[in-house]
């Protein structure tokens, strides 16, 4: 059984649900034909993303790396509010 893209998103499997839910920090755009048919311009998006990535990070102490990392997996197991009622 295949999974379908509205499959997905029922079950929040898409990279802005990721975003969004703060389980990833950043999404990497693709080349406009896709990552599968132009390898080297995908590649170099994901370059400049880690490069950039890496410079923030380098910029944290250790403790500051992990206090934020430490909040990060927390708030991932924080059940969503429902919206308010009125």
């Amino acid at each position: 059984m295949a999974i379908t893209v509205q499959d997905g998103e029922a079950l929040k499997l898409t990279a802005q649900d990721g975003l969004e839910l703060g389980i990833v920090d950043r999404i990497i755009p693709e080349p406009g034909s896709g990552a599968h048919t132009d390898h080297a311009t995908a590649a170099h998006l994901l370059e400049d993303a880690l490069k950039e990535a890496l410079n923030e990070l380098g910029q944290m102490s250790p403790d500051e790396l992990l206090a934020q990392r430490y909040e990060k997996f927390r708030r991932m197991g924080e059940p969503e509010q429902p919206p308010d009622q009125d």
